[in-house]
């Protein structure tokens, strides 16, 4: 029994979990790994939920620590041989025994959260990676209170990896540092609109008519922070960036601006092959889908109208000899 043999489970995992975040020789290290990770699957099951909980606390998160706590790291061996294999271990565990580690959902969302928006991308691209694992692994088993748990990780995702604010752009550090962390920020923002894409394409119909307007609001409102910040010029970021990185960094904000616009119709399409058994639910929820497709379109049509006729009125007064300035983004 797991939970009667604490006093001798948990120095064992604690020792293994100190060598993994810990010891210098990646071969220890690699060992250490396949042992704890090995024992908690073939006697996780066993464990109760406050006894996971403990493990979670005491051996696995602890592991991650330097890596989370630190804003800035490069990437070290550790990095490139340990973190990725672990966290994937982890995940993978956690789904396992899912029954006895669910009510850990926030516990387990919350570190990779904290990994998908790390300044390194190595440790992003992880974070992201054992997000999508974790829902194809254990999305099918998931009630509608996990998917609202899923949900407020998601968006704390987007709001903490947006694209860089003006004071990160104008911060210390080289042209081609802070160019380097703009294009790392965004292939990890691209890599979240595809998994938002996927989890909705695959789990509609668990998801629940709540959770779905709410992942819906939270596609919307991403759309418009990506589309307030691709009306800037290359004026604005040149100092910053440079003329090419600003230029690249403006076309970047528009892929963002327009994945949004794609996850949140692919979403709406989603929901509408996949009707909820409660139909009364299902009504309500495709009268409020179709009035927002109706508020986006009109928004869009409302928006590139307006773009063209900035356009002809700019295009108007270069051939007059006025000049122009300012910066639109392509048709």
């Amino acid at each position: 029994d797991g939970d009667g043999n604490m006093r001798l489970w948990f120095p064992v995992l604690t020792g293994l979990g100190r060598l993994v975040g810990n010891d210098p020789r990646v071969e220890l290290r690699s060992r250490a790994m396949e042992e704890l990770f090995g024992v908690l699957r073939a006697h996780g099951g066993s464990f109760s939920e406050e006894m996971w909980l403990l493990v979670y606390q005491g051996v696995l998160y602890p592991i991650f620590d330097d890596v989370i706590h630190m804003g800035e790291v490069s990437d070290t061996e550790w990095l490139r041989t340990t973190c990725g294999p672990a966290m994937q271990a982890l995940t993978s565990v956690f789904c396992l025994h899912f029954a006895a580690t669910n009510g850990l959902l926030d516990l387990h969302l919350s570190l990779l959260s904290k990994c998908v928006v790390h300044t390194n991308e190595t440790v992003a691209e992880t974070g992201v990676s054992n997000v999508r694992r974790l829902l194809s692994e254990s999305g099918a088993g998931l009630k509608r209170d996990h998917w609202g748990v899923v949900c407020d990780v998601m968006r704390e995702m987007f709001d903490r990896s947006g694209p860089l604010s003006d004071e990160e752009l104008s911060g210390e550090g080289s042209v081609e540092g802070r160019l380097a962390r703009v294009v790392a920020r965004h292939r990890v923002r691209m890599m979240l609109f595809q998994l938002v894409q996927d989890m909705c394409w695959d789990h509609a119909e668990r998801i629940g008519s709540q959770n779905i307007l709410r992942f819906l609001n939270l596609l919307g409102s991403t759309q418009h922070s990506t589309m307030a910040r691709s009306f800037a010029s290359v004026d604005d970021n040149k100092e910053a960036l440079g003329q090419l990185g600003a230029t690249q960094y403006l076309q970047m904000v528009y892929a963002e601006s327009a994945e949004a616009s794609r996850s949140e119709l692919r979403f709406m399409f989603s929901v509408y092959s996949n009707s909820e058994d409660d139909a009364d639910k299902a009504s309500d929820v495709a009268v409020a889908l179709e009035t927002r497709l109706m508020d986006r379109a009109e928004e869009v049509l409302n928006k590139y109208t307006g773009l063209d006729r900035e356009l002809k009125s700019l295009s108007r007064n270069a051939s007059s000899g006025g000049g122009a300035g300012g910066h639109a983004p392509p048709a």
